[in-house]
């Protein structure tokens, strides 16, 4: 009797034993899965906005992109094959005309979440869209505030912001200046002052 009882209680330890180093096991498993989830979509956003980056880099080219209509767009008008006017989606445009969308068949998203477009003192950025969350954790629009007064440029270089294995998860938009942008009411009283 005594035989068997020593023989059931080590088969309970041996089964709870082997559950905990299961249990263990499939933690770790589910965790680096998680992550390995989360590391996969920054690499996606990355391209993606290289992508988005180079087709606005065409469209600025040809069609002179001057500015939005507002601090903070959706990026969801590049599957436009043509419009009347000079504004298409918020952005204007100096030559429309040269338009040849679309330049995407679909608006690119990330878990269902189309990429914005943020204006800043510095400039328009590409970022990925409120509620996309990186793999630091840090979810836009919540724990990640972008906003027309962040510094976006410190933030593409910030690992705990929109870096991500070394790789950007937001750009800048290039946009066209007009060659009179740069002069100033000083440029203008020197040329008068030599006459």
């Amino acid at each position: 009797m005594e035989a068997k009882e020593k023989r059931s209680k080590g088969i309970s330890w041996y089964a709870l034993f082997l559950a905990i180093v299961f249990f263990a096991i499939l933690t770790s498993v589910v965790i680096k899965f998680l992550t390995q989830v989360r590391v996969a979509n920054d690499e996606l956003i990355a391209d993606h906005v290289v992508q988005l980056q180079q087709i606005f880099k065409g469209i600025n080219e040809r069609c002179k992109i001057t500015a939005f209509r507002h601090k903070k767009d959706h990026l969801d008008f590049l599957n436009v094959i043509s419009f009347a006017g000079s504004v298409v989606g918020p952005m204007n445009l100096l030559e429309p005309q040269n338009w040849e969308g679309p330049y995407l068949e679909e608006s690119l998203t990330i878990g269902g979440v189309e990429y914005q477009i943020v204006g800043t003192k510095t400039g328009y950025y590409i970022v990925p869209g409120d509620g996309v969350k990186l793999s630091n954790g840090l979810v836009i629009g919540k724990s990640l505030m972008i906003t027309p007064q962040s510094n976006i440029e410190q933030m593409i270089r910030d690992p705990q912001a929109l870096m991500s294995n070394n790789r950007e998860l937001a750009a800048k938009i290039p946009m066209y200046q007009s060659p009179f942008e740069k002069l100033t009411k000083t440029d203008f009283l020197e040329d008068t002052a030599e006459a």
